[in-house]
């Protein structure tokens, strides 16, 4: 089942909040203004790949993890 919009957004709200950063923060580190922000963080709004990867960035998780709420891993290598 794949992921819905909300609850990416809730994903990185969450995550935003446990890391301390204002959504002014996330808005600057994304290239949105505010507004646009929180139409995206509260899933109002369609999330881009570019979005989600800036994201990403400031919230130092890889973008899979804020996509599918788990932490990517590698099968198959030792």
């Amino acid at each position: 089942m794949e992921p819905t919009t909300a609850e990416i957004a809730h994903r990185i709200k969450a995550l935003r909040e446990d890391m301390g950063f204002t959504m002014q923060e996330m808005a600057d580190a994304t290239g949105r203004d505010l507004e646009e922000y929180i139409a995206q963080e509260s899933g109002e709004k369609d999330l881009s790949f570019t979005f989600l990867y800036k994201c990403a960035q400031k919230l130092g998780v890889d973008v899979i993890e804020i996509i599918t709420g788990d932490a990517p891993h590698l099968t198959g290598y030792s």
